[in-house]
């Protein structure tokens, strides 16, 4: 029978836990989806610090279905309504990325010894 590794199980429960209280200082700010957002957010900085967290990927499907329950239950018929509304601005996207893509790229281009095309 094959010992348990209890090193992955704690960087597993540490894992939950910072999602924990990430996704309750979200809920306490009154933030939406806070048990998502934050516990994304919490983890996310502790992984970029350089915790050492562990999510077996077994939970992804789970959670990928979870995320589609959350996701999708906040889109009622007031939502679907106003879609026609916001037509224009999201024809405006495509725009609009192209020009910050064309700032940034002058931006870079005149303060850095980047060469780009």
């Amino acid at each position: 029978m094959p010992r348990p590794d209890w090193g992955a199980a704690g960087r597993i429960l540490a894992t939950l836990a910072l999602g924990l209280v990430g996704g309750a200082v979200f809920a306490w700010w009154h933030l939406p989806l806070p048990w998502m957002l934050g516990a994304m957010s919490l983890t996310m900085a502790a992984s970029v610090a350089g915790v050492g967290l562990l999510m077996p990927n077994v939970f992804r499907s789970i959670m990928l279905t979870v995320l589609g329950v959350l996701l999708g239950s906040g889109f009622t018929a007031d939502v679907a309504a106003g879609v026609v509304a916001w037509l224009p601005s999201i024809a405006a996207i495509p725009i609009y990325i192209l020009v910050s893509l064309a700032a940034g790229l002058l931006v870079t281009r005149s303060s850095s010894s980047v060469n780009l095309p």
